[in-house]
């Protein structure tokens, strides 16, 4: 059986709600792969220059409230 025959029996098994979280995941998990290069391996260098990066960010003031945030990332998956 693949995995796609097994993710399908799954599914038949949830009811709505279930499904509508395993959607929301998914989208998530969608929304990282097609926006960067989130999901891949990365060496302790790379992790380290991301982390560096991001701190850079934060001093500079180009952060987004968690609430902000959440509030476009439910949009994006209402959308």
């Amino acid at each position: 059986m693949s995995e796609l025959e097994k993710t399908i029996d799954l599914l038949e098994e949830m009811d709505d709600d279930q499904l509508q979280a395993i959607q929301s995941v998914a989208k998530i998990l969608m929304l990282r792969k097609a926006d960067n290069d989130i999901m891949t391996p990365k060496t302790e260098d790379q992790l380290l220059a991301q982390i560096d990066h991001s701190l850079a960010q934060i001093q500079a003031g180009q952060l987004v409230d968690t609430e902000e945030f959440d509030s476009r990332m439910e949009a994006m998956l209402h959308s």
